[in-house]
């Protein structure tokens, strides 16, 4: 299963905005963030529970 999230991008009019563009971040998902810190906590303990090597229990996840 496989949930997309689309982070909305902002952008700001101001001529003073050094930054000119910047997108939403959430605790869930940080700034430049590719995966949610629920998910690597589940990869993360789903590793050390099975004992197996990371790739296969992402793999599992389908990650």
């Amino acid at each position: 299963m496989n949930v997309w999230w689309a982070k909305r991008r902002f952008f700001c009019d101001e001529t003073a905005c050094a930054r000119k563009t910047f997108s939403e971040a959430t605790p869930q998902v940080p700034r430049f963030a590719r995966s949610t810190t629920r998910l690597k906590g589940s990869l993360k303990d789903a590793v050390i529970a099975s004992g197996r090597a990371a790739s296969e229990v992402a793999a599992a996840f389908g990650v």
